[in-house]
Protein backbone atom coordinates (compact mmCIF):
# COMPACT_ATOMS: atom_id res chain seq x y z
CA UNK A 1 0.00 0.00 0.00
CA UNK A 2 1.78 3.75 -0.92
CA UNK A 3 1.60 5.76 1.53
CA UNK A 4 -1.02 8.43 0.80
CA UNK A 5 -3.29 5.12 1.03
CA UNK A 6 -1.33 4.20 4.23
CA UNK A 7 -2.12 7.99 5.78
CA UNK A 8 -5.90 7.81 4.41
CA UNK A 9 -6.69 4.87 5.85
CA UNK A 10 -4.89 5.07 9.64
CA UNK A 11 -6.80 8.70 9.28
CA UNK A 12 -10.38 6.45 8.66
CA UNK A 13 -9.84 4.34 11.06
CA UNK A 14 -11.50 5.10 14.56
CA UNK A 15 -9.70 1.81 16.33
CA UNK A 16 -6.28 3.81 15.64
CA UNK A 17 -6.39 6.32 18.67
CA UNK A 18 -4.66 10.01 18.10
CA UNK A 19 -3.49 11.75 21.08
CA UNK A 20 -5.28 15.04 21.40
CA UNK A 21 -2.66 16.75 23.27
CA UNK A 22 0.21 15.64 20.48
CA UNK A 23 -2.53 16.59 17.73
CA UNK A 24 -3.18 19.95 19.06
CA UNK A 25 1.20 20.67 19.63
CA UNK A 26 1.06 19.68 15.94
CA UNK A 27 -1.94 21.77 14.48
CA UNK A 28 -0.70 24.67 15.76
CA UNK A 29 2.88 24.32 14.21
CA UNK A 30 1.98 23.54 10.78
CA UNK A 31 -0.81 26.66 10.93
CA UNK A 32 1.85 28.79 12.23
CA UNK A 33 3.43 29.64 8.38
CA UNK A 34 0.08 30.40 7.20
CA UNK A 35 -1.05 32.13 10.72
CA UNK A 36 2.02 34.37 11.64
CA UNK A 37 0.31 35.51 14.61
CA UNK A 38 -0.31 32.44 16.03
CA UNK A 39 -0.13 32.12 19.90
CA UNK A 40 -1.08 28.47 21.75
CA UNK A 41 -3.32 28.67 24.56
CA UNK A 42 -1.50 26.65 27.26
CA UNK A 43 -2.58 25.21 30.49
CA UNK A 44 -6.18 24.30 31.64
CA UNK A 45 -7.55 28.17 31.48
CA UNK A 46 -8.06 28.01 27.67
CA UNK A 47 -12.17 28.93 28.25
CA UNK A 48 -12.97 27.02 24.73
CA UNK A 49 -9.76 28.48 22.84
CA UNK A 50 -7.06 26.42 22.06
CA UNK A 51 -4.30 29.19 20.29
CA UNK A 52 -5.38 32.84 19.38
CA UNK A 53 -4.52 34.29 15.80
CA UNK A 54 -3.63 37.85 16.01
CA UNK A 55 -3.68 39.79 12.28
CA UNK A 56 -4.04 44.02 11.73
CA UNK A 57 -5.48 43.83 15.71
CA UNK A 58 -8.40 41.59 14.85
CA UNK A 59 -8.11 38.15 17.04
CA UNK A 60 -9.52 34.76 15.57
CA UNK A 61 -9.72 31.89 17.84
CA UNK A 62 -8.45 28.84 17.08
CA UNK A 63 -10.38 25.69 18.41
CA UNK A 64 -8.86 22.51 17.74
CA UNK A 65 -10.06 19.09 18.27
CA UNK A 66 -8.68 15.38 16.79
CA UNK A 67 -12.15 13.63 16.39
CA UNK A 68 -12.78 12.28 13.43
CA UNK A 69 -16.72 11.95 14.09
CA UNK A 70 -18.61 14.34 12.61
CA UNK A 71 -21.06 14.57 15.67
CA UNK A 72 -18.04 14.24 18.04
CA UNK A 73 -16.42 16.98 15.95
CA UNK A 74 -19.38 19.71 15.76
CA UNK A 75 -20.19 18.90 19.26
CA UNK A 76 -16.59 19.78 20.56
CA UNK A 77 -16.95 23.16 18.54
CA UNK A 78 -20.46 23.55 20.17
CA UNK A 79 -18.89 23.29 24.00
CA UNK A 80 -15.92 25.39 22.78
CA UNK A 81 -17.95 28.52 21.61
CA UNK A 82 -20.54 28.02 24.13
CA UNK A 83 -17.39 28.19 27.13
CA UNK A 84 -16.06 31.03 24.84
CA UNK A 85 -18.88 32.91 25.37
CA UNK A 86 -19.36 32.21 29.06
CA UNK A 87 -16.00 33.59 29.56
CA UNK A 88 -16.65 36.59 27.87
CA UNK A 89 -14.14 36.48 25.31
CA UNK A 90 -13.93 39.11 23.18
CA UNK A 91 -13.79 36.74 19.54
CA UNK A 92 -15.94 37.25 16.79
CA UNK A 93 -13.98 34.79 14.07
CA UNK A 94 -12.70 31.34 14.37
CA UNK A 95 -10.69 28.98 12.53
CA UNK A 96 -11.94 25.21 13.21
CA UNK A 97 -9.20 22.24 13.28
CA UNK A 98 -10.70 18.62 13.00
CA UNK A 99 -9.83 15.43 11.05
CA UNK A 100 -13.42 14.80 9.67
CA UNK A 101 -13.51 14.97 6.49
CA UNK A 102 -15.32 18.27 6.01
CA UNK A 103 -17.48 18.47 3.10
CA UNK A 104 -19.07 21.67 1.69
CA UNK A 105 -22.37 20.62 3.59
CA UNK A 106 -20.62 20.24 6.32
CA UNK A 107 -19.12 22.97 6.50
CA UNK A 108 -22.01 25.31 6.34
CA UNK A 109 -23.49 23.29 9.02
CA UNK A 110 -20.26 24.29 11.29
CA UNK A 111 -20.94 28.16 10.16
CA UNK A 112 -24.26 28.20 11.00
CA UNK A 113 -23.14 27.02 14.36
CA UNK A 114 -20.54 29.70 14.60
CA UNK A 115 -23.32 31.97 13.58
CA UNK A 116 -25.62 30.99 16.56
CA UNK A 117 -22.43 31.94 18.71
CA UNK A 118 -22.20 35.40 17.33
CA UNK A 119 -18.69 34.42 15.57
CA UNK A 120 -17.77 34.02 11.79
CA UNK A 121 -15.93 30.80 10.91
CA UNK A 122 -13.07 32.13 8.84
CA UNK A 123 -11.51 28.40 7.58
CA UNK A 124 -11.78 24.69 8.40
CA UNK A 125 -8.80 22.53 8.34
CA UNK A 126 -10.15 18.85 7.85
CA UNK A 127 -8.74 15.45 7.27
CA UNK A 128 -8.23 15.93 3.69
CA UNK A 129 -5.39 19.06 4.59
CA UNK A 130 -4.28 16.99 7.20
CA UNK A 131 -3.37 14.05 5.19
CA UNK A 132 -1.65 16.15 2.66
CA UNK A 133 0.29 17.74 5.24
CA UNK A 134 1.23 14.05 7.50
CA UNK A 135 2.48 13.06 3.61
CA UNK A 136 4.89 16.51 3.64
CA UNK A 137 5.90 16.28 7.34
CA UNK A 138 7.38 12.96 7.84
CA UNK A 139 8.08 13.70 11.78
CA UNK A 140 4.20 14.42 12.37
CA UNK A 141 3.04 11.77 10.63
CA UNK A 142 5.38 9.59 13.03
CA UNK A 143 4.11 10.78 15.91
CA UNK A 144 0.72 11.13 15.33
CA UNK A 145 0.18 8.65 13.13
CA UNK A 146 2.99 5.93 13.65
CA UNK A 147 3.87 5.81 9.97
CA UNK A 148 7.50 5.98 8.92
CA UNK A 149 8.51 6.68 5.61
CA UNK A 150 10.75 8.93 3.65
CA UNK A 151 10.13 11.57 0.79
CA UNK A 152 6.97 10.42 -1.40
CA UNK A 153 6.85 11.99 -5.28
CA UNK A 154 3.58 12.55 -5.74
CA UNK A 155 0.63 14.91 -3.50
CA UNK A 156 -3.18 14.59 -4.26
CA UNK A 157 -3.56 18.54 -4.59
CA UNK A 158 -0.96 21.45 -6.27
CA UNK A 159 1.12 22.83 -3.54
CA UNK A 160 -0.48 25.92 -2.09
CA UNK A 161 -3.97 24.68 -2.29
CA UNK A 162 -6.19 26.17 -0.22
CA UNK A 163 -7.32 24.30 2.71
CA UNK A 164 -10.99 23.99 0.88
CA UNK A 165 -9.53 23.14 -2.58
CA UNK A 166 -11.97 20.05 -3.07
CA UNK A 167 -14.98 21.71 -2.21
CA UNK A 168 -14.51 24.61 -4.56
CA UNK A 169 -17.04 24.79 -8.04
CA UNK A 170 -15.45 23.93 -11.13
CA UNK A 171 -16.89 27.25 -12.38
CA UNK A 172 -16.31 27.67 -15.97
CA UNK A 173 -14.43 24.78 -16.34
CA UNK A 174 -16.50 21.66 -16.50
CA UNK A 175 -16.73 21.43 -20.66
CA UNK A 176 -12.35 21.85 -20.79
CA UNK A 177 -12.31 19.49 -17.97
CA UNK A 178 -14.35 16.87 -19.84
CA UNK A 179 -12.19 17.55 -23.38
CA UNK A 180 -8.99 16.83 -21.37
CA UNK A 181 -10.38 13.79 -19.49
CA UNK A 182 -11.20 12.05 -22.97
CA UNK A 183 -8.26 12.77 -24.56
CA UNK A 184 -6.01 9.39 -24.72
CA UNK A 185 -2.35 11.42 -25.52
CA UNK A 186 -0.57 13.95 -22.72
CA UNK A 187 -1.88 17.32 -22.31
CA UNK A 188 -0.30 20.69 -21.97
CA UNK A 189 -2.67 23.33 -20.31
CA UNK A 190 -1.78 26.81 -20.23
CA UNK A 191 -2.84 29.87 -19.46
CA UNK A 192 -1.82 33.78 -18.22
CA UNK A 193 -0.69 33.72 -14.56
CA UNK A 194 -3.88 33.04 -12.35
CA UNK A 195 -5.87 31.70 -14.77
CA UNK A 196 -6.40 28.02 -12.81
CA UNK A 197 -4.47 25.75 -14.40
CA UNK A 198 -4.01 23.79 -11.61
CA UNK A 199 -7.12 23.60 -10.20
CA UNK A 200 -8.21 22.15 -13.10
CA UNK A 201 -5.96 20.03 -13.07
CA UNK A 202 -6.68 18.98 -9.83
CA UNK A 203 -10.42 18.09 -11.27
CA UNK A 204 -8.83 14.97 -13.75
CA UNK A 205 -9.75 11.88 -13.32
CA UNK A 206 -7.27 10.05 -11.40
CA UNK A 207 -4.62 12.76 -10.41
CA UNK A 208 -1.69 13.06 -8.87
CA UNK A 209 0.90 15.96 -8.67
CA UNK A 210 4.37 15.31 -9.19
CA UNK A 211 6.37 16.74 -5.80
CA UNK A 212 9.47 19.17 -7.40
CA UNK A 213 12.57 16.88 -8.22
CA UNK A 214 11.47 13.73 -7.10
CA UNK A 215 14.42 10.95 -6.37
CA UNK A 216 14.43 8.64 -9.53
CA UNK A 217 14.60 5.06 -7.78
CA UNK A 218 11.53 6.39 -5.44
CA UNK A 219 9.68 7.87 -8.29
CA UNK A 220 9.88 4.47 -9.92
CA UNK A 221 8.61 3.10 -6.90
CA UNK A 222 5.59 4.95 -6.09
CA UNK A 223 4.46 5.14 -9.79
CA UNK A 224 3.90 1.70 -9.51
CA UNK A 225 2.39 1.44 -6.38
CA UNK A 226 0.03 4.69 -6.74
CA UNK A 227 -0.99 3.73 -10.53
CA UNK A 228 -2.17 7.07 -11.29
CA UNK A 229 -4.11 7.64 -14.21
CA UNK A 230 -3.00 11.34 -15.02
CA UNK A 231 0.63 12.70 -13.09
CA UNK A 232 0.53 16.27 -13.79
CA UNK A 233 3.50 18.52 -13.19
CA UNK A 234 3.26 21.78 -12.57
CA UNK A 235 5.13 24.95 -13.28
CA UNK A 236 6.27 23.04 -16.36
CA UNK A 237 8.21 25.04 -17.91
CA UNK A 238 10.58 25.18 -15.03
CA UNK A 239 10.55 21.56 -14.19
CA UNK A 240 12.18 19.90 -17.95
CA UNK A 241 14.30 17.22 -15.49
CA UNK A 242 11.22 16.59 -14.39
CA UNK A 243 9.30 15.77 -16.93
CA UNK A 244 12.37 13.62 -18.64
CA UNK A 245 12.41 12.11 -15.27
CA UNK A 246 8.29 11.37 -15.41
CA UNK A 247 8.62 9.67 -19.25
CA UNK A 248 12.22 7.84 -19.05
CA UNK A 249 10.01 5.61 -15.91
CA UNK A 250 7.28 5.39 -18.15
CA UNK A 251 9.21 4.20 -20.78
CA UNK A 252 11.33 2.21 -19.00
CA UNK A 253 8.90 0.01 -17.01
CA UNK A 254 5.78 0.93 -19.68
CA UNK A 255 3.45 1.88 -17.10
CA UNK A 256 0.27 3.26 -18.54
CA UNK A 257 -0.15 7.20 -17.19
CA UNK A 258 -0.75 10.66 -19.05
CA UNK A 259 1.20 13.39 -18.21
CA UNK A 260 -0.31 16.47 -17.62
CA UNK A 261 1.48 19.76 -17.87
CA UNK A 262 1.11 23.45 -17.13
CA UNK A 263 2.73 26.61 -17.85
CA UNK A 264 2.56 30.14 -19.49
CA UNK A 265 1.72 30.78 -22.83
CA UNK A 266 5.18 31.59 -24.06
CA UNK A 267 6.21 28.28 -22.23
CA UNK A 268 4.54 26.15 -24.56
CA UNK A 269 6.58 25.32 -27.41
CA UNK A 270 9.73 24.55 -25.03
CA UNK A 271 7.22 22.46 -23.03
CA UNK A 272 6.10 20.57 -26.06
CA UNK A 273 9.97 19.50 -26.98
CA UNK A 274 9.70 17.85 -23.97
CA UNK A 275 6.27 16.18 -24.45
CA UNK A 276 5.93 15.41 -27.99
CA UNK A 277 2.50 14.17 -29.19
CA UNK A 278 0.68 15.95 -26.46
CA UNK A 279 -2.21 18.26 -27.05
CA UNK A 280 -2.89 21.85 -26.04
CA UNK A 281 -5.65 22.92 -23.96
CA UNK A 282 -5.80 26.81 -23.40
CA UNK A 283 -7.46 27.54 -19.25
CA UNK A 284 -8.50 30.84 -20.37
CA UNK A 285 -9.90 34.14 -18.26
CA UNK A 286 -13.43 33.64 -16.93
CA UNK A 287 -15.95 36.04 -17.55
CA UNK A 288 -17.12 38.75 -14.90
CA UNK A 289 -20.23 36.44 -13.72
CA UNK A 290 -18.20 33.28 -13.15
CA UNK A 291 -15.97 35.21 -11.25
CA UNK A 292 -18.68 36.74 -8.62
CA UNK A 293 -20.47 33.18 -8.41
CA UNK A 294 -17.03 31.68 -7.51
CA UNK A 295 -16.57 34.51 -4.93
CA UNK A 296 -20.11 34.23 -3.84
CA UNK A 297 -19.21 30.84 -2.57
CA UNK A 298 -15.98 31.27 -1.33
CA UNK A 299 -18.30 34.06 1.27
CA UNK A 300 -18.17 37.22 -0.33
CA UNK A 301 -21.44 38.92 -0.73
CA UNK A 302 -21.17 42.26 -0.40
CA UNK A 303 -22.01 43.47 -3.82
CA UNK A 304 -19.49 46.29 -3.56
CA UNK A 305 -16.72 44.34 -2.42
CA UNK A 306 -17.44 41.50 -5.25
CA UNK A 307 -17.05 44.54 -7.82
CA UNK A 308 -13.48 45.76 -6.39
CA UNK A 309 -12.38 42.43 -6.38
CA UNK A 310 -13.66 41.61 -9.97
CA UNK A 311 -11.85 44.76 -11.09
CA UNK A 312 -8.39 43.75 -9.58
CA UNK A 313 -8.52 39.78 -10.64
CA UNK A 314 -9.72 40.75 -14.15
CA UNK A 315 -10.85 37.60 -14.91
CA UNK A 316 -7.68 35.19 -13.28
CA UNK A 317 -9.70 32.85 -10.53
CA UNK A 318 -6.71 32.14 -8.68
CA UNK A 319 -6.26 35.80 -8.10
CA UNK A 320 -9.93 36.22 -6.90
CA UNK A 321 -9.51 33.98 -4.70
CA UNK A 322 -6.77 35.13 -3.27
CA UNK A 323 -7.92 38.29 -2.94
CA UNK A 324 -10.95 37.00 -1.06
CA UNK A 325 -8.62 34.34 1.11
CA UNK A 326 -7.05 37.97 2.59
CA UNK A 327 -10.42 39.67 3.60
CA UNK A 328 -11.71 36.45 5.31
CA UNK A 329 -9.00 35.33 6.97
CA UNK A 330 -6.93 37.92 7.70
CA UNK A 331 -9.37 41.21 7.14
CA UNK A 332 -6.32 42.92 5.35
CA UNK A 333 -8.76 45.69 3.73
CA UNK A 334 -5.71 47.75 3.43
CA UNK A 335 -4.03 45.68 0.66
CA UNK A 336 -6.78 44.14 -1.15
CA UNK A 337 -8.48 47.60 -1.65
CA UNK A 338 -4.86 49.20 -2.84
CA UNK A 339 -3.65 46.78 -4.65
CA UNK A 340 -0.60 45.83 -3.31
CA UNK A 341 -1.64 42.36 -2.18
CA UNK A 342 -1.08 41.48 -5.94
CA UNK A 343 1.72 43.08 -6.90
CA UNK A 344 4.02 40.03 -6.83
CA UNK A 345 1.44 38.22 -9.15
CA UNK A 346 1.57 41.17 -11.26
CA UNK A 347 4.92 41.74 -11.50
CA UNK A 348 5.17 37.98 -12.63
CA UNK A 349 2.64 39.17 -14.92
CA UNK A 350 4.48 42.24 -16.33
CA UNK A 351 7.67 39.86 -16.66
CA UNK A 352 5.25 36.92 -18.29
CA UNK A 353 4.43 39.89 -20.81
CA UNK A 354 7.84 40.76 -21.64
CA UNK A 355 9.10 37.64 -22.48
CA UNK A 356 5.92 37.26 -24.81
Amino acid sequence: MNLLDRIDQRLSDLRARINPHDFEECATSLLSPIHPGLVPITGGTDFGLDAEITADGRITGLIITSSRNWSSAKRSLHDSLRSMRKNGRPVHHVVVVNLVEANRQKREKLRQLAQGFDCELVQVYDRHWFANQFRENPDWRQKILGIEGGPFSFSREPRGAWPDERQLPTVGRDVLIEKVNDTAADVILFGVPGAGKSHVASKLDGVLFLERQPIPERLLDDLISTKPDVVVVDDAGARLDDVDLLLHSRDAEGIAFRVAATCWPHEIDRVADHLPGSVRFEVDLLSREELGSLLRERGITRLSVIVHLLAQADGRPAWALNLADLLIRDSDWSSVWTGKALRPDICLFAAFERVR
